[in-house]
């Protein structure tokens, strides 16, 4: 069981909530906080559609607002993608995302095979960023500007700026980075 879990913020990645975790719970290992969260060493930061999130949820605390469906809908990429996904293909792929212990989302959805190109860093607004500062305290990876396509943000109306995070591929597929650290 895991003791704390941060709540994620609106349009928060959940990759990004993972990582918000890591930062605050500062394991010795870089598999430190799979092994929390996903009950594996051997589990792989996922940016856009996770898996073994039935898994993951089982082990919040008591009363945490966070349910698989819910991480799902509110926090992966998996609604973007659905307009192009077969009724089928999607309710598959939210099965897939809670109960599987396999990284094989992507494949199975056929996201590898997508023409547009992810960025190959993550992305933000800074703008978005000092207002999620003053807000919230710290600034997150919100799941709209990591998506392919997306240049510019549509609150500021100014282009995203890359990090120095690799996102495509990941720089390290156990460990996650955090948009304040």
């Amino acid at each position: 069981m895991i003791a704390y879990f941060p709540n994620p913020y609106i349009d928060e990645l959940w990759y990004s909530v993972g990582a918000r975790f890591s930062d605050r719970m500062q394991f010795g290992t870089e598999t430190g906080t799979m092994q929390a969260l996903y009950g594996s060493r051997h589990a792989i930061a996922t940016v856009d559609l996770p898996h073994r999130l039935g898994a993951l949820v089982s082990q919040l605390p008591p009363g945490h607002p966070c349910t698989a469906d819910a991480i799902i809908v509110q926090h992966t990429f998996l609604p973007y993608y659905s307009p192009f996904l077969t009724t089928s293909t999607y309710a598959k792929a939210r099965t897939w995302m809670a109960d599987s212990t396999k990284a094989s989302v992507r494949v199975k959805c056929g996201a590898c095979t997508n023409r547009v190109r992810p960025p190959k860093y993550f992305r933000s607004c800074q703008e978005c960023d000092r207002e999620d500062r003053q807000k919230c305290g710290e600034t997150y990876w919100r799941r709209l500007f990591q998506l392919p396509g997306v240049e510019v943000c549509p609150v500021h109306q100014v282009f995203l700026e890359p990090s120095n995070i690799r996102l495509d591929p990941l720089p390290n597929r156990h460990k996650y980075f955090s948009a304040q650290s």
